[in-house]
C-alpha cells in the first residue's frame, strides 16, 4: 500500500497574543503553512482593529522556539 505523503500535515508551532501582549504558545498540523500563518495574522490584526489594540500578534516559531516557549 503506498501512501500519498502529499496530503499528510507538518507540524507548525505558533505564538500568538492577545490585545493585552498576553502570549499562547500552540501546536498544530498543517498542510499550508503559508495559508495558516496568514490567517492568523488577519485574525490578530482583526482583533487589534476591534480592540483598538497594537499588541495582538501572530509569530510562527520553529520547534526549538515552542519548546523553550520564547
Amino acid at each position: 500500500m503506498n501512501i500519498d505523503t502529499s496530503m499528510q500535515g507538518r507540524p507548525f508551532y505558533l505564538r500568538t497574543t492577545d490585545e493585552n501582549g498576553v502570549p499562547t504558545y500552540s501546536e498544530h498540523t498543517v498542510w499550508d503553512g503559508d495559508r495558516f500563518i496568514q490567517a492568523r495574522m488577519t485574525d490578530a490584526a482583526k482583533l487589534n482593529a476591534d480592540k483598538g489594540s497594537t499588541k495582538a500578534t501572530a509569530v510562527p516559531l520553529t520547534r526549538e522556539q515552542f519548546e523553550r516557549r520564547v
